[in-house]
């Protein structure tokens, strides 16, 4: 063992200065980056601050490693991992590649300006990582543009059968503290058992990156490292490798042993690789035997397999003769379909078309009839005088006494809206009325309206009929179901309507039992002689949401069905409207969709004259 250590450090030596590569010193400008910001280094540049720049790139990745990849000086961008070339001679020729340095220790030699590193290669050959010595690597900036990192040559060793020494040198033409990245022209080699290199464009990348700060000389306690001595010079190093192999000694027993493990590892390795190619070449064989085997029962079943390969084919032939003849059959119908469709798409659109002139019909009609309406209202207004309108509107919901109910106050507050906006009224809006305050508003208007003024009273909320006193009610918010002290009965909602000096009086409820105001009366006909008599006749006439039954609460969205039928028709009449007609468009919605029906005659007693109620729209 000793002998063959001994020969390792011996070739070594012998070796040393026999790797080196072509020198690089200057090139011809350096281009350094900081704080986002590049511009060339000339004459004028401190050399100290390039100095200690790159002594705290190297400093900052002390622990790590840098990488090496081959690049272009133009982009400054990896093109491949590592740098690569091809090492000749030797037992097995192949591509030799340097990926980078792990970086152990970092100095300065203030006596020769110097920095220097302690550094362990990252060298691989035909992919299998190389064993390598650690070695001093030197940066010398001299000038801006004369920057150089140079390694001693150190010894590597590939799976136990060759030994070579390996050299690097490197010259700076880009320093970028932003990225950690040094760039510049390089050139290495190995020689020994096998000899190869090569040189090129690379980027050296650090595992920290800086700011400007770092452009500042190198600190005066940065640790010392001597460079490695020149030519001539005695290496106490080379010195004790020369002597241990004259004397066979010098060599330690743990360093002895470290190279005894490694070199039975590689043993090991090269033994297990070939074990690895015994069993696959044994498989080899024994797969060519059993294909040859295979060949032979292959050739007396071919002509077997060919007949049924022939039958094979046929069947396929006729099955796919099938598919088509199959394929031509549903054609054949999904254009029978098509035809159909067609003729059935070309009816469609005779109907829409005949459908679009009915359309372009009613609606030159109903032109021509708004346009009729609205000259009857101009000629109506000349002639007739309306009066003020007025309205009290009550809406009640929170009951405390009797069932709470969902729309009556959000119905009464969209009608008094749409009679204030559309048609012209001074609305007065009542929700969650006592009785106090809905017999009070009754007598405000007793006492301010006149004989050409027109009163809408509209009451969304529970009804009740007395059976026994035939006698039908308003039901208050304040009212309660065993006192009828709040009550609000028929009659005196009758008695107030006779009182008034207006000319027109129209109460529309949507309550329960709201019929008992009319009393059994005919539906109010048309008087002769059109709106203009019945504008000029005393009129007190009611509309409500059903006779003596329940009416519903919910309906349509958040309205009753009564009271959205009421705000439709409302909505849709565009000129003058009396009520008669206003009744004849609500009541048919309401009966197609709710048990109840609908009534519209005179307020019993309450002193009409066959005049009807006139809706104005503004």
């Amino acid at each position: 063992m000793n002998f063959i250590l001994a020969l390792f450090v011996a070739v070594s030596i012998f070796m040393t200065g026999c790797a080196g590569t072509v020198r690089l010193d200057k090139v011809e400008a350096v281009t350094v980056c900081a704080g986002g910001k590049c511009s060339p280094a000339d004459h004028s540049t401190d050399a100290a601050a390039l100095r200690g720049a790159i002594y705290r790139l190297l400093k900052s990745g002390e622990g790590g490693r840098y990488a090496a990849c081959a690049a272009s000086p133009d982009s400054r961008k990896c093109s491949s991992k590592g740098l690569s070339h091809y090492v000749q001679g030797g037992p097995i020729p192949g591509v030799g590649t340097l990926r980078g340095m792990e970086i152990a220790e970092v100095g300065y030699d203030p006596s020769t300006e110097k920095i220097v590193a302690v550094v362990d290669p990252d060298l691989y050959f035909i992919g299998t990582p190389l064993i390598t010595t650690k070695h001093k690597t030197v940066v010398t900036v001299a000038a801006p543009n004369h920057i150089t990192v140079v390694d001693e040559d150190s010894y590597t060793n590939w799976m136990a059968v060759g030994n070579q020494v390996f050299s690097f040198n490197f010259a700076v033409d880009y320093i970028d503290i932003d990225r950690g990245v040094l760039g510049g022209w390089y050139g290495w080699g190995v020689t020994g058992i096998g000899t190869g290199g090569g040189s090129g464009y690379a980027l050296l990348t650090f595992p920290k990156t800086g700011d400007s700060s770092w452009f500042a000389a190198i600190p005066g306690n940065a640790p010392q490292l001597a460079a490695p001595v020149g030519p001539g010079q005695e290496d106490p190093v080379a010195r004790k490798a020369q002597l241990a192999v004259a004397s066979g000694s010098g060599v330690t027993s743990a360093e002895a042993a470290d190279y005894a493990d490694n070199l039975a590892r590689e043993q090991e390795r090269v033994a297990l690789a070939e074990k690895i190619l015994s069993r696959e070449a044994e498989q080899a064989e024994l797969k060519r035997r059993q294909l040859a085997e295979r060949n032979e029962v292959l050739k007396r079943q071919q002509e077997e397999e060919t007949i049924a390969r022939e039958r094979q084919q046929l069947e396929q032939e006729r099955q796919r003769l099938e598919e088509v003849r199959l394929a031509a059959e549903t054609r054949r119908k999904e254009l029978e379909a098509l035809r159909a469709e067609l003729e059935k798409q070309r009816i469609e659109a005779l109907r829409l078309q005949e459908e679009r002139k009915s359309a372009e019909i009613e609606r030159q009609r109903l032109e021509t009839a708004k346009a009729d309406e609205l000259e009857r209202l101009r000629i109506l207004k000349l002639n007739v005088s309306f009066g003020r309108y007025h309205a009290l509107v009550v809406g009640i919901n929170a009951y405390q006494g009797f069932p709470k109910l969902k729309t009556a106050v959000n119905d009464a507050k969209v009608v008094a809206k749409l009679l204030q906006d559309e048609y012209n009224f001074q609305a007065t809006l009542l929700t969650d009325a006592t009785r106090a305050q809905i017999l009070r508003a009754l007598n405000d208007f007793r006492k301010t309206l006149n004989s050409n003024d027109n009163l809408l009273i509209y009451y969304a909320g529970h009804g009740w009929l007395d059976k026994d006193a035939d006698e039908g009610y308003w039901l208050p918010v304040d009212a309660t179901p065993d006192d009828p002290v709040n009550w609000i009965a028929n009659s005196s909602i009758t008695a107030a309507i006779t009182a008034m000096t207006a000319k027109h009086v129209m109460v529309i409820a949507d309550s329960c039992y709201s019929g008992k105001l009319m009393r059994g009366v005919r539906v109010q006909e048309k008087a002769a002689g059109g709106l203009e008599k019945l504008a000029l006749k005393r009129t007190r006439v009611v509309m409500s949401s059903g006779g003596l039954e329940p009416v519903a609460d919910a309906g349509v969205g958040e309205h009753s069905i009564f009271a959205s039928a009421l705000i439709t028709a409302l909505r849709e009449n565009k000129g003058v409207m009396d009520g008669t007609r206003l009744f004849e468009q609500v009541r048919q919605p309401v009966m197609s969709n709710s048990d109840q029906t609908p009534e519209y005659a005179d307020i019993h007693k309450a002193g009409h004259d066959g005049g009807d109620f006139i809706f104005v729209r503004q």
